[in-house]
């Protein structure tokens, strides 16, 4: 499910003027709040989360959704520098990855909308 939805956002993604490094920083930041949704937010069997993708602008949200218990990003510690842990490190690289990464507490679930501003040339 995972790929299925990270190749959508990277499709929908060239339609806009992005680089190809840009849409894979795209790709990663998605798959990340992704694992996260069906790791840490999929109460119910089956795994059920929703997608949104939309323009804006000069800009490219996706939206992320879960039905799970909800948590405070602010909680999270990440993974010690050099730390063999597998998990403490999604937050971060969604933050290094887009542009605007923001968390929303549903009623049930959370949402994490990740924003990716298209950057205009420099002359």
């Amino acid at each position: 499910m995972l790929a299925g939805i990270r190749a959508r956002v990277a499709e929908f993604a060239r339609s806009m003027p992005f680089t190809e490094d840009q849409i894979e920083d795209i790709r990663l930041a998605v798959g990340e709040a992704g694992a996260n949704a069906i790791r840490h937010g999929a109460a119910a069997q089956p795994c059920k989360i929703r997608v949104r993708m939309e323009k804006r602008g000069g800009s490219l949200r996706v939206s992320i959704t879960d039905r799970g218990c909800g948590f405070d990003p602010a909680s999270v510690r990440p993974a010690a520098a050099g730390s063999l842990e597998e998990s403490g490190r999604g937050i971060a690289i969604m933050r290094a990855l887009v542009d605007e990464v923001g968390f929303r507490r549903m009623h049930p679930g959370t949402r994490v909308d990740l924003v990716k501003h298209v950057k205009q040339a420099q002359s």
